[in-house]
C-alpha cells in the first residue's frame, strides 16, 4: 500500500516535469565522470552507443520515452570528461609545469579573459595562455592561468599581456573536510596558477578589440567607481548588490548577514535577477496599462515580461556576466519563456530546463554551493508554498471577522513569511553542509530584508549606477536612496544575529542526514493528505536520532588517542582527541597573510568534519600569529573550557575572546606538575619558569609530552637548539617519544642531532607552508632526521598527518597518501 502510494506520487511528479528525469540523469553522468574519470574517447563512444540504441528503440516504437535517459547520462559523462585533467590537450600549459606542483619560472603570454579585484589590494586575472618561454625554449600553449597580482594592473578583458612569474599547479592544504581548492579551480578550467608581487611584472602588449565581455567589464568598472565616489555609508554592500563585487564588504557585515540568514543578498543569484525582473515587469505593466490602445493591441502582461528582459541583461552586464549571474539569467529566461509560451504552470519543467542548460554550459557548477542553494530555494518555494498556504487556510488563520484591509495586510504578510520559510527550509541543510550554519531567524529577517533589497536597494542602486553615467547628481541621489535601504538591512541583520538562538553552528551533516531532513519536511506538509507520510516521517526521525545516538556512544566508548597535525600553511595547529571524547586544540595559526583567520577557515571546518562541536582545552604554545591567530575564533565558537599557555601575555586578540567566557586560563611549564586526561599524561618541560622577562619568545614555547600507555608524542613549539640542549641535560631519557613534532617548522636552528638522539622518535612531523619564503623545512634539518633513521612527514607535501594509538599499537597516516579527503 505504501509503495503504491509513493509510486503514484512519483508518477504525478514526472508527468508535471518530464524534463526533471533528464536533468537528473545528466547530473548523474557529470558526477560519475568525476568519480571514475573515464577517458574522453571512452565517454564519447558510450554516448554515441547510447544515442543510437535509444533512437533505434524509439523509432521502432518498442520503448518508452525513458529510453532516452541513458543518452542524457552519457552526455553528462562526456561533457564533464572533456574538462578533467586527464583529458587535457597535449599543448595545455599544465603539461609543462612540474608534476609535483613545484614552481616553474617562466614568461607567459596570453589574452586576459577576466579581471577581478580582490581584498588586500590584489587583482585576480584569468589569462588564456598562448606562448610560454622557459628553460630557453619557446612553446605554443593553451589553457587558462589564474594570475594573482599585488596591486592594480589597469587591464581589461581582451588585452594581450606578458607576465613573468613562477607557474605552479594548484595544491590543497589537504585536511579532511577542508576546502577543495584544486577542484574549485579545475571545474573553472584552471590547472595552473601564478603570482606576481608587482604589477610591473605584467606588461600589456596590445589592447583587445570590441567584445561583449569587454563592454560588460567597462560597465561594471564604471558603476563600481560611481558607487565608490558617492560617499555611501555602505558602499561595499551597495557595490556587491549592483555589480557582484564583494571585496569591500566588511567582515562583520558578512558574518552578521550569514548568521541572520541574509547572506544570499550579498551574492548575485537567482533571487536578485528574479527581483530585478519582477520589479521592472511591474513597472512596465503599470506603464503599458496607461494606454487603452496598447491594452487592445497587445497582451500587456507578456509584453511587460519581454520588456523586463532588458534590465535583467543590464544587471548581468553590471556583474561582468559572472558565473552566478549567468546561471541566474538562464533560470529567469526559462521561467519567462515558459510564461510567454503559456507554460507558466510548468514550473518544475522550467527549473529542470534551467538546470540542464547551466550544466551543459558549465558542468562543474554541479559542485557549486550557489548552484545547490539557488535550485533548492526555488524548488522548495514551488513545492512547499502551496502546501503551506493550504495548511494555513485549513487552520482558519484568516478570520472573516477582520476588516478587509487588515485581512489583506495579514494575508500579504503571511504569504511573505511562507515564501521565506519555504526557501529557508529548502536551504538549511545545504547551509549546514557548506557553511556549518543554520540561520533559524532567517525566515523572519528575510520578510523585511528581501523587500527592502528587491524593491528599494537593488532597483535604486542599479538605476543610480546607470543614471550616474549621464548625470552625477541624479546618480548620487538614487545611490543615496539605495544606501538608506541597505543600512536598514545591515542594521536588521546585525541586531537579529545577536539574538539568542538566532542561528546554530553545526557539525557537517552527512548525505543521509540531509536526505532525512528533506524527507521529514515533505512528510510534514503532506501529513493530512498522504497515507505514506506518517510512517515515512517516523522513519526519517528514527534515522536522525540513531545517527546522533551512534555518535555519542562512539565518542564515549572510544579508547584511542588520536592526534592530527593539520595542514594550515605556514603555521601550526593540531587536534588532540583523548579517549572518552575529550578534545584539545594545540595552536591555530597559519594561513595566507594578514586578515586570514586560520581558525575560522581551516581548523574549524576540520573540527566540524570530525563532528566536533565543543573543545575542552586550547593550548597556545607561544604568543605569535603563526601559532595563535586562529585561537580566538576557536575559543568563541567551540566553548573552550581551559586555555593552557607558557605564562606571560597572550596574543592575537585572545584576551578579548576569553572575556565573558567561563574559560580558565592556566600557565603551564616545567614548574607545574603533570596533567592527566582520561588516561593520557601530559608532562611539561618548557618554559622553565612563569617569568617571561627577556629572551626569545620562541624559546619560551610550551614543550609538552603526551604519554598513553607505552606510546608518546612530543610537542616542541618553536624552540631553538639552545633550549633543546638544556632539555637534554635536564630531562634526558624523559624526552623519549615515538612521534616528534619538529620544532620551528623544521628550521635549521632547531632539531639538533643531540636532541633527535635524546627523543629517538620513529616519526617526525614538520608543519610548514608550501613553497614558503623561509625555505622550511631546511635541508640540513631533513638530513639530520634521515641520519637518525627518522621518517619525516610534512604537512606541505603530505597534508594532515594523523597519529592513532591505543597505548600499544601506533598508526601514522597522512591525508594525501592515504586518500582520506
Amino acid at each position: 500500500m505504501l509503495g503504491r502510494e509513493l509510486g503514484q506520487s512519483r508518477g504525478a511528479l514526472v508527468r508535471a516535469a518530464p524534463l526533471a528525469p533528464a536533468a537528473l540523469a545528466f547530473g548523474a553522468g557529470i558526477w560519475t565522470a568525476r568519480a571514475v574519470d573515464p577517458g574522453l574517447w571512452t565517454a564519447l563512444l558510450l554516448f554515441a552507443l547510447s544515442f543510437c540504441a535509444a533512437a533505434f528503440a524509439l523509432a521502432g516504437g518498442r520503448a518508452a520515452p525513458a529510453a532516452v535517459l541513458p543518452v542524457f547520462f552519457m552526455l553528462g559523462l562526456w561533457t564533464m570528461a572533456q574538462g578533467l585533467e586527464r583529458n587535457l590537450p597535449a599543448d595545455h600549459i599544465a603539461r609543462f609545469v612540474g608534476g609535483d606542483g613545484g614552481p616553474f619560472d617562466t614568461v607567459t603570454e596570453g589574452e586576459v579573459l577576466a579581471v577581478e579585484p580582490r581584498r588586500r589590494s590584489t587583482t585576480r586575472l584569468y589569462v588564456e595562455a598562448r606562448r610560454l618561454y622557459g628553460d630557453g625554449v619557446e612553446r605554443a600553449v593553451s589553457g587558462t592561468v589564474l594570475l594573482n597580482v599585488r596591486g592594480d594592473v589597469g587591464l581589461r578583458p581582451g588585452d594581450t599581456v606578458r607576465f613573468a612569474a613562477s607557474l605552479r599547479r594548484p595544491a590543497n592544504l589537504a585536511n579532511p573536510g577542508g576546502f577543495d581548492y584544486e577542484w574549485w579551480l579545475a571545474r573553472r578550467g584552471v590547472f595552473v596558477k601564478a603570482y606576481a608581487p608587482s604589477p610591473l611584472l605584467v606588461e600589456r602588449l596590445s589592447e583587445g578589440g570590441a567584445s561583449l565581455r569587454r563592454l560588460a567589464y567597462s560597465i561594471r568598472s564604471r558603476m563600481a567607481a560611481l558607487i565608490d565616489a558617492a560617499g555611501l555609508e555602505n558602499a561595499g554592500v551597495v557595490k556587491a548588490l549592483v555589480t557582484g563585487l564583494r571585496h569591500d564588504v566588511p567582515d562583520e557585515v558578512t558574518r552578521a548577514m550569514a548568521r541572520s540568514g541574509a547572506a544570499h543578498l550579498l551574492a548575485i543569484s537567482g533571487l536578485h535577477v528574479g527581483l530585478v525582473a519582477f520589479f521592472f515587469h511591474r513597472v512596465a505593466l503599470f506603464l503599458l496599462t496607461r494606454s487603452q490602445r496598447l491594452m487592445l493591441a497587445l497582451n500587456v502582461r507578456k509584453a511587460a515580461a519581454l520588456l523586463a528582459v532588458g534590465p535583467v541583461l543590464l544587471y548581468c552586464a553590471a556583474s561582468g556576466f559572472a558565473r552566478p549571474a549567468q546561471r541566474a539569467a538562464v533560470m529567469a529566461a526559462a521561467l519567462i519563456g515558459g510564461y510567454l509560451l503559456d507554460r507558466g504552470h510548468a514550473l518544475y519543467n522550467a527549473v529542470a530546463l534551467a538546470a540542464l542548460v547551466i550544466l551543459l554550459v558549465s558542468p562543474g557548477a554541479l559542485w557549486d554551493a550557489s548552484f545547490h542553494l539557488s535550485f533548492a530555494a526555488v524548488i522548495a518555494i514551488v513545492y512547499l508554498l502551496p502546501r503551506l498556504k493550504a495548511l494555513i487556510e485549513d487552520s482558519g488563520a484568516s478570520s472573516p471577522s477582520r476588516r478587509p484591509l487588515s485581512r489583506r495586510l495579514l494575508g500579504e504578510g503571511t504569504a511573505l513569511f511562507l515564501v521565506s520559510l519555504a526557501a529557508s527550509a529548502g536551504t538549511w541543510p545545504l547551509t549546514a553542509r557548506h557553511f556549518n550554519t543554520v540561520p533559524l531567524i532567517g525566515p523572519l529577517v528575510n520578510m523585511a530584508a528581501v523587500p527592502l533589497v528587491g524593491f528599494a536597494a537593488l532597483p535604486a542602486g542599479l538605476a543610480g549606477a546607470v543614471a550616474g553615467l549621464f548625470s552625477e547628481s541624479l546618480g548620487a541621489a538614487l545611490l543615496g536612496a539605495a544606501d538608506l535601504a541597505v543600512a536598514a538591512v545591515v542594521r536588521l541583520a546585525g541586531f537579529a544575529s545577536e539574538l539568542p538562538l538566532a542561528y546554530l553552528t553545526v557539525t557537517t551533516p552527512t548525505t543521509v542526514e540531509i536526505a532525512c531532513f528533506y524527507g521529514a519536511v515533505v512528510c510534514l506538509v503532506e501529513l493530512r493528505r498522504a497515507g505514506w507520510a506518517p510512517p515515512l516521517l517516523a522513519a526519517c526521525v528514527a534515522v536522525l536520532a540513531a545517527f546522533q545516538a551512534a555518535l555519542y556512544c562512539a565518542n564515549a566508548a572510544d579508547r584511542e588517542l588520536r592526534v592530527t597535525f593539520m595542514s594550515v600553511g605556514q603555521g601550526e595547529s593540531a587536534l588532540v582527541e583523548f579517549p572518552g571524547g575529550v578534545r584539545m586544540v594545540v595552536d591555530a595559526g597559519g594561513g595566507f597573510g594578514p586578515g586570514y583567520d586560520a581558525g575560522e577557515r581551516i581548523v574549524a571546518p576540520f573540527l566540524w568534519h570530525r563532528r566536533i562541536s565543543a573543545v575542552d582545552y586550547a593550548v597556545l604554545s607561544h604568543p605569535q600569529a603563526d601559532h595563535g591567530s586562529g585561537l580566538p575564533f576557536i575559543v568563541r565558537s567551540f566553548g573552550v573550557k581551559r586555555l593552557l599557555h607558557g605564562g606571560g601575555p597572550l596574543c592575537c586578540g585572545l584576551d578579548e575572546a576569553l572575556a565573558g567566557t567561563p574559560a580558565v586560563v592556566e600557565p603551564r611549564g616545567a614548574w607545574t606538575g603533570p596533567l592527566e586526561i582520561n588516561g593520557v599524561v601530559l608532562r611539561f618541560f618548557n618554559p622553565p619558569s612563569p617569568d617571561p622577562a627577556g629572551g626569545d619568545v620562541n624559546d619560551r614555547s610550551l614543550v609538552m609530552k603526551l604519554t598513553y600507555g607505552r606510546r608518546s608524542i612530543l610537542f616542541t613549539g618553536d624552540i631553538s637548539s639552545d633550549v633543546e640542549r638544556r632539555l637534554v641535560a635536564e630531562a634526558g631519557p624523559a624526552l623519549r617519544s615515538d612521534v616528534l613534532k619538529a620544532a620551528h617548522h623544521g628550521s635549521g636552528g632547531s632539531s639538533s642531532a643531540a636532541f633527535i638522539e635524546a627523543v629517538s622518535p620513529g616519526y617526525a612531523v614538520v608543519s610548514a607552508g608550501r613553497d614558503n619564503r623561509f625555505g622550511f623545512p631546511h635541508a640540513e634539518t631533513l638530513r639530520r632526521f634521515a641520519a637518525a633513521g627518522v621518517e619525516v612527514l610534512r604537512t606541505d607535501r603530505d597534508g594532515a598527518v594523523t597519529v592513532i594509538t591505543d597505548g600499544e599499537r601506533l598508526e601514522v597516516r597522512s591525508c594525501l597518501t592515504d586518500r582520506c579527503l
